[in-house]
């Protein structure tokens, strides 16, 4: 059976009837529990009741096994599923990965604007080293003294450049390409102030060098000339030893003593004239090749900008954020949608609730008319067609009982509720819309305010509306089902009870001949009361709005008290879902099969 999704707010004609093969009904008859409806833009889901309860024990159909085997199937396709669901969840949330990739694009322009990409300009400085070093080793010296706080200092004084020296120093690299090149790139906020560093640095390290080989052919020379006046005290000394000595009588020992002074003092005199003659050498040489090394000292090649890149423009900055916005956006979706809880193909649902999807539509509109108004569309007018069909099946002596447990889109259920009244109340029937879900959103579209019965006047037409009262946490209703089991029989006697306290309420249901319920169900209250407001329920959720549990509880809570589960209405169902939404049971034994329409009411199997 091929399926399509559609949009609420794009539905027609009212659906055409389908019937199992064989089976024929007349105009206006209604339809069986678990026969569907369908059209070709909203899709009624088909439950097993329209299969003759013959057919199912018919011995030519297909064995036990083979049965078992198509619902374990079924179960795994349900869980494998959900990756084909990526891309339809992308598509989904469109609105989210956009509103990601334009945020992305405006923090990558303001990433621009508050750390541009800085200027770059660069300068070469040609150095003269010693020969008397290693020429790798003063090199190295050469790259260390351009990057020291001593060259910085002075340049970020003379250009006012307000920031750590630090930093300042990390803004621009001194590489050695050779023993005697060296090349200083600059960056800066700029192109010019890129270029004025970068020169600056040259002519200070050029400066500081030539200041620093002055210093140290000064200190030299001054070590030496330190050591000539050592030799000329010693000399001294040894004088005025020899002369003291020589004044005094001949003595062996006194003549022995002064022969060592006198050598002692002719080994200085030698050491002073080497001393002297070295640094006389040095001053020489060394002003020579300090004054070489500085003049041969220079910028090479004058500071210019270098070539900016072209990625690093306002605009491929801009281009990268959104970017990087549109795929962190699609990487959230595509997680959230692998790592949910939360139901979106039919199959999934009513394998959770454990009745048929029978109809699924698209999306709302995110505007809705106000009040009543909104009941006139088109999407809820094809709702309300399902809803009378569905009505037609929970028929309790002379009066019908539906109700619509809304478990997500509380506004849509209250309009399509509302919408059912005033349709059938169109046609002269006599109808009770009882709000049992919080905050009463179908009395209020109704211009109900208070919890009581009042009549209304919609239009040209009357609508009977019974509001329980916010404290009355049983909430029993008029409906007295026969055979209801346990769970009903509680619930009816509670009826009973409520019926003879609140007559107003009674008397509306006996003149009625519809009693529609919205109702929203509590775990922690259970829902002892539904049977005495409905024979019969249809639940309305949205894809993707509510996890399995919360699905699969709403479902238990309604088969506990023996209220007939006819189906489920799907909002918000994807177009991309091509799963049926017909539950998969395992068929037992032949002789334990339960019938369809039992499986399909959630009522007890008879034995066979």
């Amino acid at each position: 059976m091929n399926h399509g999704t559609a949009d609420v707010g794009d539905i027609a004609d009212v659906p055409g009837q389908h019937h199992a093969p064989g089976q024929h009904h007349a105009p206006g008859q209604h339809h069986a529990p678990g026969q569907h409806l369908s059209a070709d833009l909203t899709v009624l889901q088909v439950g097993l009741a329209g299969v003759p309860e013959a057919a199912l024990d018919n011995g030519d159909l297909a064995d036990t096994s083979e049965r078992q085997v198509g619902y374990l199937a079924a179960e795994v396709s349900a869980g494998l599923a959900r990756i084909p669901f990526v891309s339809a969840a992308i598509r989904r949330r469109v609105r989210f990965w956009c509103v990601a990739g334009a945020i992305g694009l405006v923090l990558g322009g303001a990433f621009y604007v508050a750390h541009p990409p800085a200027y770059l300009a660069s300068t070469s400085v040609l150095v003269t080293q010693n020969p008397a070093l290693n020429p790798l080793d003063a090199v190295q010296t050469d790259v260390a003294l351009a990057q020291s706080r001593s060259v910085a200092g002075p340049v970020m004084h003379e250009l006012g450049v307000n920031e750590n020296v630090t930093k300042f120093i990390g803004s621009y690299s001194v590489v050695a390409v050779t023993d005697r090149v060296l090349v200083i790139t600059a960056s800066a906020p700029s192109s010019a102030q890129a270029v004025s560093r970068a020169a600056a640095l040259a002519a200070e390290y050029l400066k500081f060098r030539a200041h620093g080989l002055q210093i140290q052919l000064q200190a030299t020379i001054s070590s030496l000339n330190a050591d000539i006046a050592l030799v000329k005290q010693r000399i001294a000394n040894l004088t005025r030893e020899i002369a003291g000595e020589s004044k005094l009588p001949y003595a062996p020992a006194r003549h022995s003593q002064l022969a060592k002074w006198q050598a002692a003092s002719n080994r200085a005199t030698t050491e002073l004239a080497g001393e002297e003659a070295a640094e006389t050498s040095y001053q020489q040489s060394g002003q020579v090749t300090t004054a070489q090394m500085i003049a041969g000292s220079r910028v090479l090649d004058p500071a210019a900008p270098l070539p900016r890149s072209k990625v690093r423009s306002p605009e491929v900055y801009a281009l990268a954020g959104g970017i990087a916005g549109l795929m962190l956006g699609i990487v959230i979706v595509i997680i959230g949608e692998l790592v949910s809880d939360r139901l979106r193909r039919r199959d999934d649902i009513a394998i959770a609730l454990g009745a048929p999807v029978e109809l699924s539509a698209g999306s709302p509109p995110r505007h809705w008319p106000r009040g009543l108004a909104a009941t006139q569309h088109r999407g809820i007018q094809w709702i309300v067609r399902y809803l009378r069909r569905a009505v037609a099946q929970t028929r309790v002596g002379d009066t019908a009982a539906l109700a619509v447990v809304a478990l997500d889109k509380p506004r849509v259920a209250a309009l399509s509720v509302a919408a059912l009244a005033m349709s059938l109340a169109e046609e002269g029937k006599r109808v009770l819309v009882a709000d049992l879900a919080a905050g009463s959103p179908v009395a209020r579209l109704l211009g109900v305010r208070s919890p009581g019965v009042v009549t209304v006047t919609v239009g040209e037409q009357q609508v009977t509306v019974a509001v329980p009262d916010r404290g009355d946490l049983a909430r029993i209703g008029p409906v007295d089902r026969a055979d209801p089991g346990p769970a009903g029989q509680d619930a009816a006697g509670g009826a009973q009870a409520t019926v003879e306290a609140q007559g107003a309420l009674a008397a509306a249901y006996g003149q009625a001949d519809v009693l529609v319920s919205l109702v929203t169900l509590d775990p922690a209250l259970g829902a002892e009361h539904l049977p005495t407001w409905a024979a019969g329920a249809v639940v309305m959720l949205a894809a993707g709005a509510s996890s399995a549990t919360k699905i699969h509880t709403a479902g238990e809570m309604i088969r506990l008290v023996r209220t007939p589960l006819l189906s489920a209405i799907l909002l918000d169902a994807d177009k991309a879902d091509e799963s049926l939404g017909m539950r998969s049971l395992p068929v037992p034994e032949r002789s334990a099969a339960v019938p369809a329409r039992h499986r399909a009411l959630g009522e007890p199997a008879r034995a066979r």
